[in-house]
């Protein structure tokens, strides 16, 4: 035996009666300490024998192995009780001893008050986290007293911590002056956070006000999540409903007012055999609310108005800082968003720094009007022809005669009679000048007839 224990040590234990590993399943490691003291200190003619601090810890580690194996309902063969596991126990005496002199496992809180607004599961998993935590007279958690009736199974990545409690609470006896002790402490508990609530009835309450109206209000999916909790919630208290209860309660919650809606529970309800579980009554219903509530998926950057759709899911992917009063943008000169930029500075700037530019309210404008004043002077141009660009070259002097004799000709006509003309007057320059100018306009003037003609320059000829 790995305990290594002399010949005396050996018959001291067996003549006190330790002679089996069942008579070390309620030996405490502070009593056999005691146990060893005292033995150390009677002289051998009355029984007495001498126990070292070695041999101390490995009793109490053979007689811890032997508690722990009687907990987790193993065997207590002498040989599994390897020099490794003598090791492994001897730290799990002082990890035990620790915490019980610091009392540090119960500082996990109990979760708040059950109430009906409170989700069920969550609630559990933290009472059961906050009773794994307490201890009983043995060192088992005190979650055995609420522990399901089928032992749960742990994966293969378990650790051996893991195990070793799995083990403690569903190995743990549920009779005896423990069990009784430790079931008064869990019903104390459960009494403090259901005290005052009406924790029996909550999820009926919640079951009464749950239904599907429509989908603004909350969707098909939503109902059918939350209705299907309520349904394993009290199947975990032991009050499961029947399908047929079931798919009779999921009917009775659909309120929609749509005609259709109400002919496809009636087809349900009128064919139990084919809808005969909640799983087949929810998918019919959801195939026929997919397609009369069809999901409107909304598209960014697609309708009448793109600046509005876009504003909220637009993204800035460029950083205009503050140098010097100056607002700039990969190092150029952003502040008047309406200027022109050179090719150079056009190049340097993120394309999304360019579309903020093109959709500025003041460039838009700016640009509009621009086109607006091209728009105009293109028209201007090809509707008034300027007289420096009409083609009069390619008219000869004889021609331009004729033309001008006839338009005056027709003037005459108009009037219906002779008129007087006064040729043109040219400067005179000089000191004769003056007299040329005021003899020439009150001696040379015409009388003008049908017959009369004039040249290319609007003098009459004849």
């Amino acid at each position: 035996m790995v305990v290594c224990f002399a010949a005396d040590q050996a018959n001291t234990l067996i003549d006190e009666g330790y002679d089996e590993p069942d008579e070390l399943l309620f030996w405490g490691s502070d009593d056999i300490r005691t146990w060893c003291c005292n033995k150390s200190k009677l002289p051998i003619g009355r029984g007495g024998c001498t126990y070292g601090d070695p041999r101390v810890r490995y009793l109490q580690a053979y007689a811890f192995w032997c508690i722990d194996m009687h907990r987790r309902g193993l065997l207590r063969a002498i040989p599994a009780f390897t020099a490794s596991v003598l090791l492994t126990y001897e730290e799990l005496v002082r990890v035990s001893k620790s915490k019980a002199a610091s009392n540090s496992a119960n500082n996990i809180p109990l979760p708040g008050i059950l109430e009906p607004k409170t989700d069920w599961e969550d609630w559990e998993s933290k009472l059961i986290n906050a009773l794994n935590a307490c201890k009983d007279v043995d060192t088992t958690p005190l979650s055995y007293v609420i522990r399901p009736v089928t032992r749960v199974a742990l994966d293969a990545t378990a650790t051996a911590e893991e195990i070793h409690e799995n083990d403690l609470i569903f190995n743990a006896p549920l009779t005896g002056p423990a069990f009784s002790s430790d079931n008064a402490a869990v019903f104390a508990v459960l009494k403090s956070l259901t005290l005052g609530q009406d924790s029996a009835t909550w999820k009926a309450k919640g079951l009464e006000t749950l239904h599907y109206k429509h989908k603004k209000m909350m969707t098909f999916h939503t109902f059918l999540t939350k209705l299907k909790k309520c349904f394993d919630t009290i199947l975990i208290c032991n009050q499961a409903y029947s399908h047929a209860t079931q798919v009779d309660m999921l009917l009775r919650r659909m309120k929609c007012n749509d005609v259709e809606m109400q002919s496809v529970t009636t087809m349900i309800q009128a064919d139990p055999t084919r809808f005969s579980t909640f799983s087949l009554a929810a998918q019919e219903i959801s195939k026929h609310v997919a397609i009369l509530y069809p999901e409107q998926i909304s598209q960014p950057g697609t309708g009448r108005h793109n600046k509005k759709q876009n504003a909220s899911s637009a993204e800035k992917g460029h950083k205009i800082i503050n140098k010097n009063g100056k607002k700039m943008c990969n190092v150029i000169n952003v502040t008047d968003m309406t200027r022109a930029f050179s090719a150079k500075e056009w190049n340097k700037l993120p394309k999304s720094f360019k579309t903020e530019l093109f959709n500025h309210p003041e460039r838009k404008k700016k640009r509009k009007l621009h086109n607006k004043r091209n728009t105009f002077s293109a028209v201007k141009d090809s509707t008034t022809p300027n007289s420096e660009t009409t083609q009069v070259g390619s008219l000869n002097d004889a021609t331009l005669g004729r033309i001008i004799s006839g338009v005056m000709i027709g003037q005459i006509t108009q009037q219906g009679g002779m008129t007087n003309h006064q040729p043109n007057q040219q400067p005179c320059m000089g000191p004769g000048g003056a007299t040329t100018r005021s003899s020439s306009s009150s001696s040379v003037v015409s009388n003008i007839t049908d017959t009369t003609r004039w040249d290319h320059n609007g003098n009459i000829i004849q």
